[in-house]
């Protein structure tokens, strides 16, 4: 069975933190105000990779 071993955070193209424990997920301290294309780059245990579609958030 191929299950999502890692997944990797990216925003404006650089890393910003990574998981490996399901459920994935990342709390994203001290961010500077500003636009952020967001990004998720999942690794399964065969070493298959797929990255997410960006998705915009804004902070204030």
């Amino acid at each position: 069975m191929v299950t999502v071993v890692q997944v990797e955070f990216h925003a404006n193209g650089g890393l910003v933190g990574t998981d490996t424990v399901a459920p994935f997920s990342l709390e994203w301290q001290n961010v500077p105000a500003g636009s952020y294309p967001l990004t998720a780059k999942a690794t399964d245990n065969d070493g298959g990779v797929k990255t997410s579609a960006g998705v915009p958030i804004t902070v204030q």
